[in-house]
């Protein structure tokens, strides 16, 4: 897009469009974030720690299971806990770490209680970000709010890929978000 001001994109070997190498690529940014991905119909897998039972999944603006998705296209991290026992006072926090394992930003949901056996799903929805273009990594993580001990850690417990639309895509992010609780 840098050295080009027209553009071909090919399907199959044949010319499906010529435009702009905007368009170009951001046809074909589309086109990727659209296709089928074999993660999207997995099930989330619950990963079993000493004060918590976890699943984390990606999800679509729709609320389904997705991994691919466009600049700027909204989506959220689906966080279901299983408390095994009593945490009165957490702190959850979602992070995001780039392919090369940076961290660039997160969320946290401060005074959480948790009963043992209570299970509650927060969700945070990520409708405004500014994630560009690359593989992102998801961590996990609760803590006693007071005391800062770790009940559950998860490292790249999901990811997501996002496609750029801008010429200038990629790099570090600035998070937004708001959290939903259920």
């Amino acid at each position: 897009k840098r050295i080009c001001d027209r553009a071909m994109l090919l399907e199959r070997g044949a010319p499906i469009m010529i435009d702009t190498a905007d368009e170009v690529m951001s046809e074909y940014h589309d086109r990727l974030a659209a296709q089928d991905n074999p993660a999207d119909h997995a099930e989330p897998e619950v990963r079993r720690a000493r004060h918590f039972d976890a699943e984390v999944t990606v999800v679509n603006g729709a609320g389904a299971q997705h991994h691919q998705f466009v600049e700027g296209e909204p989506f959220g991290v689906r966080l279901r806990l299983v408390a095994k026992v009593d945490a009165p006072d957490t702190t959850v926090s979602i992070g995001f770490r780039d392919e090369l394992g940076r961290d660039i930003g997160g969320r946290a949901l401060r005074k959480m209680a948790f009963a043992a056996g209570q299970e509650r799903t927060l969700e945070l929805a990520l409708d405004d970000h500014r994630l560009r273009n690359g593989l992102f990594q998801i961590d996990v993580a609760v803590s006693d709010t007071e005391s800062g001990e770790t009940l559950l850690s998860l490292e790249a417990a999901e990811t997501l890929s996002v496609y750029g639309q801008a010429a200038d895509s990629g790099g570090p992010v600035q998070l937004g978000g708001t959290w939903r609780v259920s």
